[in-house]
């Protein structure tokens, strides 16, 4: 793991996503920066902090109404992308509902606010019940997220972030 020299990494999140990597002999970053709540804010940040050029990986998460039941899933996608209703119901046919989670709802099953989400689902967040990234977000060769605070943020390579979330689905969901 590299850092640069004013990350604190006391808090218990970045913390547990730094060690999750480093159990998969992963190369990652912390960078500190001001507080971002956007992709495409935290990315030109962590670039201005010292990191490699980076495609922002935004984490979104959203409940789900399914033929049999509802549940949590965290969608992850570049910034500047949009979720696709389309291509949602295309990956999940039996999709009957899909809304954004509430602040209170992120708070409550994350245990972060907006714009802090790191697109993982377990175990990192063993309340969500999957993890479903764009496929847009394998183009690009270093991703970087907030790690759950909205002034850290990690850098790493997309197929070592593959790897170490173990996504449950990789395919389109971005327009």
């Amino acid at each position: 793991m590299k850092q640069n020299s004013s990350v604190s990494i006391e808090s218990p999140l970045p913390r547990q996503i730094g060690k999750l990597f480093e159990e998969h002999g992963s190369e990652y970053v912390f960078l500190n920066h001001r507080p971002c709540r956007s992709a495409e804010e935290s990315s030109a940040t962590r670039a201005a902090a010292g990191g490699k050029p980076d495609v922002g990986a935004k984490a979104l998460l959203c409940k789900l109404q399914l033929s049999t039941c509802e549940e949590f899933v965290v969608f992850a996608l570049p910034g500047p992308a949009r979720l696709s209703s389309k291509a949602i119901r295309i990956a999940l046919p039996q999709l009957k509902g899909l809304r954004f989670a509430t602040a209170a709802e992120l708070l409550e099953i994350t245990g972060v606010v907006p714009g802090a989400l790191p697109p993982f689902g377990a175990p990192i967040f063993p309340k969500v019940d999957r993890l479903i990234v764009d496929e847009a977000l394998l183009d690009a060769h270093m991703v970087g997220f907030n790690a759950g605070l909205l002034t850290c943020s990690i850098v790493v390579s997309s197929d070592q972030f593959i790897t170490v979330a173990r996504p449950n689905v990789v395919c389109r969901i971005s327009k």
